[in-house]
């Protein structure tokens, strides 16, 4: 009795197995591939865009650069902060503080 039991279910998982295996073949594994070559020319469009164009600007002691053909711009002290100061003053008055 305990034998037919364990041959039905070695039985019932081996035909589940090659089943899920088909399956996985014909209909995944294609999609799967599919989304590699375009992870492949998505990575190398943002490895393009990600290369300075410009030179480094600095932000007390912070580097950057910008991309996108952004030319670089200062930020030091004589700058304009006036729409920074009243954005912050803006988000201020939402927060309550």
């Amino acid at each position: 009795m305990l034998y037919r039991l364990l041959a039905t279910g070695l039985i019932a998982g081996a035909v589940a197995g090659v089943i899920v295996t088909v399956v996985h073949m014909f209909l995944v594994a294609p999609l799967i591939f599919e989304a590699e070559q375009y992870e492949v020319t998505n990575a190398a469009q943002v490895a393009a865009a990600a290369t300075p164009a410009g030179p480094v600007a600095s932000h007390s002691g912070l580097t950057h650069a910008h991309t996108g053909g952004g030319a670089a711009h200062g930020h030091g002290e004589d700058a304009d902060d006036s729409d920074v100061d009243s954005a912050i003053s803006e988000q201020e008055d939402v927060l309550g503080r």
